[in-house]
């Protein structure tokens, strides 16, 4: 379960802000590439750049936009919920110098 609330921890909107800005980023790395694909001197190397630019950019870009679009972000008005608090009554504390 543990695992579970890891993979769906919700981000804030900042972050998702900030991973369309960096997508957008790879989007313009990978079309400076392809400018310059002609004269490449290893130009499968360059190509195999290109579409993992575009294909990481573009799902990033894709999934930030869709949860800022359906707002699936954490805005803060949600109450995370608080750790339960154990009580411990002063009997049944044991010290040290009780085992002596």
């Amino acid at each position: 379960m543990k695992e579970r609330a890891l993979l769906t921890k919700k981000v804030n909107k900042a972050t998702l802000i900030l991973r369309m800005v960096v997508s957008g980023y790879l989007l313009y790395l990978a079309y400076e590439l392809i400018r310059d694909y002609g004269t490449a001197d290893n130009q499968m190397l360059v190509l195999g750049a290109v579409i993992l630019f575009i294909v990481a950019g573009g799902l990033i870009f894709a999934v930030s936009a869709y949860q800022l679009i359906t707002k699936k972000y954490d805005d803060g008005s949600e109450d995370d919920e608080q750790p339960e608090q154990t009580v411990v009554d002063d009997k049944e504390q044991t010290t040290d110098e009780d085992d002596i």
